[in-house]
């Protein structure tokens, strides 16, 4: 089995030098993993940045529908199957008999017997940075059939899972930023050319209308630097600079407590009110005469903790006074990019609301370090 590793090892290093994707090459791994196993039914899983789910899972022999009932689906806190239990604690995982074991989540048993199997060995994949990035299990029809030197050979194959899964996913996270990009460029010219707009309804005179629009493009510019800043910066500065260029000419209220944001967090919450601003400029309350937009946040013991204390931070964004809304035929670009920032940089999560009176969006997410804390509380 070492020699296949070898050989896997040495087409990984090919294929991160020609920047390909690496799906085909874990199926394949799979399958040559299976082949070398006897008896055992062998899978791939590969986490998501969060760790908050499987966001691949490859079992080559089984039926499509068993990846995608393990595929992007939130774990269940400490109730998982056998590679989320492998990923949660950092050690192998070995289940005797799946059929009676209560450390499984009950649907995941079932899962697994539905397709005759018995038993399991999940190896977490651990990088080099000491954290899981996704586990290889190996489940059988009947006893675990695995000798040591087969269960020190999937140790290692593994460890180059792990080398694939992060970088996959810093591959996609580039691909994702190249698209947020053009993205964001394509709006910045679009702003730009609303606010001049604005301010020409607001400011006819030549020489008032080109002091007003310069100093709307610097706040635009401050704005921009903050979503990018390499330091921490409170919610509210954030608010402030992102909506200044809309201030003069809308209500715009912002109330919450006075919260410091961690770095990633305020990059992603800093794009999140950029593209609502947008979006309200385009089509919302900042698109007409008399639009209101207001941002509300604050702290809260989380309804699911069970007395433990953990606290929650939610913010709303509503919108009032602008045109009728009705939901979009489709997803923007935009609105996964919200999404997918939001939850990857601090595990929150988004919801949009097309109301008849305006757009409501609502984030959640745990108040941890990922995050940021309450200024004057510790970290």
């Amino acid at each position: 089995m070492r020699d296949l590793i070898e050989y896997f090892r040495r087409k990984a290093l090919d294929v991160i030098c020609a920047d390909e994707p690496v799906a085909g090459l874990l199926h394949e791994f799979a399958e040559r993993l299976q082949a070398a196993l006897p008896h055992a039914v062998v899978g791939i899983t590969v986490l998501d940045k969060p760790g908050l789910s499987f966001r691949h899972a490859i079992f080559p022999s089984l039926p499509a529908s068993f990846s995608d009932l393990i595929a992007n689906k939130p774990f269940d806190g400490a109730r998982r199957g056998s590679c989320g239990l492998a990923v949660l604690h950092g050690t192998a995982y070995e289940v005797t008999d799946i059929a009676t074991d209560q450390r499984m989540k009950p649907e995941w048993r079932k899962l697994m017997q539905a397709h005759g199997l018995q038993s399991v060995l999940s190896t977490p994949a651990i990088g080099a940075d000491g954290l899981p990035h996704g586990a290889i299990s190996a489940s059988f029809r009947g006893a675990i059939d695995l000798g040591d030197e087969q269960r020190s050979a999937i140790g290692e194959a593994a460890s180059l899972c792990a080398q694939l899964a992060r970088y996959s996913r810093s591959r996609e996270a580039r691909e994702l930023l190249l698209g947020e990009l053009d993205h964001r460029i394509r709006n910045l010219f679009s702003s730009v050319g609303a606010v001049a707009n604005l301010t020409l309804r607001g400011h006819p005179d030549p020489l008032d209308f080109q002091r007003v629009l310069g100093s709307r493009l610097v706040i635009m510019a401050r704005a921009h630097a903050l979503a990018v800043s390499p330091v921490e910066t409170s919610l509210d500065v954030l608010l402030s600079e992102a909506l200044a260029p809309y201030s003069s000419d809308f209500q715009i209220r912002c109330v919450g407590p006075d919260i410091t944001l961690a770095k990633e967090a305020a990059a992603a919450l800093a794009l999140t009110i950029h593209e609502l601003a947008t979006n309200a400029r385009k089509y919302g309350a900042l698109s007409v005469t008399g639009g209101n937009i207001e941002v509300l946040w604050s702290i809260a013991l989380s309804p699911d903790d069970g007395g433990g204390g953990s606290e929650v931070f939610n913010l709303s964004w509503s919108e009032s006074g602008g045109p009728a809304v009705s939901p979009p035929s489709r997803r923007g670009f935009g609105s996964r990019t919200v999404s997918s920032s939001v939850r990857s940089a601090f595990d929150g999560h988004a919801e949009v609301q097309y109301l008849p009176a305006g757009i409501v969006c609502n984030i959640s997410a745990p108040l941890s370090a990922r995050f940021g804390y309450l200024s004057g509380v510790a970290a």
